[in-house]
C-alpha cells in the first residue's frame, strides 16, 4: 500500500516538474493540492 502511494507520487513529481506543469514549488503546491482535492471528490461520488 504504502509503496503504491509512493510511486504514485513520483508519477506526479515528474509529470509536474518535467512536463512543465511546475515553475517553482509554489506551483507544485497549488497543482498537487488541487489534483489530490478532485480525486476525493472522484471517490466520493463513486462511493454514492
Amino acid at each position: 500500500m504504502v509503496t503504491n502511494l509512493v510511486n504514485s507520487f513520483k508519477r506526479i513529481d515528474d509529470a509536474l516538474w518535467v512536463d512543465g506543469g511546475a515553475n517553482n514549488p509554489g506551483d507544485y503546491i497549488t497543482q498537487i493540492s488541487w489534483m489530490l482535492f478532485l480525486k476525493y471528490l472522484e471517490d466520493l461520488e463513486n462511493r454514492r
